[in-house]
């Protein structure tokens, strides 16, 4: 009987699939980030985050009101663009990355310096568009659209 017991316990282990994890990576305005190409003539300067995982790069730029942001590594690449949050965070199936969550809006072009369409975006890892997004408004504050878009980015 106990081993019987001990055989549907690993075996349920073993179906459970390979363990998700995550990392945290401080964007701008982070003092984390450093200046990796000065900005020139009213030029703003490119910056480097240290990124959540050995051998990967974090690189913030920035436009007229947005930040972009290109997370590179092991031959991938995930870009993004917007008004973008304080945090990435990375989620890892055995510890290699799977997808990548942040906080995003679009500026509201009729409201100088508003935010609108607040979201947490999700990111296949490699790829640029997002594979779903969770709202951030009164009726899903940013704490449950965290825990929302985790529990969707770790279903696949």
């Amino acid at each position: 009987m106990r081993t019987l017991l001990l055989v549907c316990l690993l075996s349920s282990a073993a179906l459970a699939g390979p363990k998700v994890t995550a990392k945290t990576t401080d964007l701008y305005p982070s003092k984390k980030c450093k200046e990796k190409i000065k900005g020139e003539d009213g030029q703003d300067p490119v910056l480097t985050c240290p990124a959540a995982l050995k051998g990967y790069d974090v690189t913030v730029s920035f436009s007229a009101v947005l930040t972009h942001v290109t997370v590179s590594g092991g031959g991938k690449e995930t870009s993004f663009s917007g008004l973008v949050g304080k945090k990435l965070e990375w989620r890892l199936v055995g510890g290699k990355p799977a997808t990548l969550l942040v906080e995003l809006a679009d500026a509201d072009e009729e409201n100088i310096g508003k935010a609108i369409n607040k979201r947490i975006a999700i990111y296949t890892w490699g790829t640029s568009t997002p594979k779903a997004e969770t709202k951030i408004d009164a009726k899903t504050p940013v704490a449950k659209a965290w825990a929302a878009a985790r529990v969707l980015a770790d279903q696949s």
